[in-house]
């Protein structure tokens, strides 16, 4: 398998290029969890084509995807396109609902997740600090609505602090503080903050810390 992926720097907005060549066995042994997500994305993306061409979005390709995202449903970004897939989809109509339609569902809490207050000590820009934090949003924001289901009243602010190695990578990450008394939501966001991945510091590591404001 050869990958060539071209992007551009979101902060620089150089045009980068890389290329990856693999074998099937080597990506299996190395992330078997990467291969079912990217089976569950495609299938994903036929329900988009299906879309396009008015077919029958949310029956068939919608079940497929189902199926393909059974192995890696307890994945943040996963589990947060299944939650706005479910809601785009009505599978007893067959129907696809707009974007702006499905989130505002007011069933089952949809939930607002907003940066209160960020920061960042250490060498990594604060610009490009906060545009990690702000990418990952929706996987944050998931942690809060999965306990809102349960919990219509749910609310809150939590602290987060997160410490940055030198490659980028959170060594360690922890609530500060949080008025919301949720011991769930508080450990997805460890666990969501843990796997954040950041500009490599210029000196050293680096400590961020954000609080968020969680609101029904």
């Amino acid at each position: 398998i050869a990958f060539r992926i071209r992007w551009k720097d979101p902060v620089t907005e150089e045009a980068k290029e890389q290329r990856v060549v693999t074998t099937v066995a080597e990506a299996l042994k190395q992330s078997p969890d990467a291969i079912h997500k990217a089976r569950a994305l495609m299938a994903w993306a036929d329900m988009a084509f299906a879309r396009a061409a008015n077919a029958e979005a949310c029956k068939a390709p919608y079940e497929r995807f189902s199926g393909l995202l059974a192995p890696v449903s307890a994945d943040p970004e996963m589990a947060w396109l299944s939650t706005l897939t479910a809601k785009l989809c009505n599978s007893e109509a067959g129907t696809w609902r707009t974007i702006q339609q499905a989130y505002s569902y007011s069933g089952g809490g949809s939930g607002v997740a907003q940066i209160s207050a960020i920061s960042i000590a250490g060498g990594v820009p604060q610009d490009q600090g906060q545009y990690v934090v702000k990418r990952n949003m929706a996987a944050i924001r998931y942690c809060y609505q999965r306990e809102l289901t349960r919990n219509p009243a749910l609310a809150g602010r939590i602290r987060m602090q997160a410490s940055i190695n030198e490659d980028g990578t959170v060594s360690q990450a922890r609530v500060v503080s949080s008025t919301m008394g949720s011991i769930a939501v508080e450990n997805c966001l460890v666990g969501r903050f843990m796997r954040l991945m950041f500009p490599a510091p210029t000196s050293g590591g680096a400590t961020l810390n954000v609080e968020i404001t969680f609101s029904p």
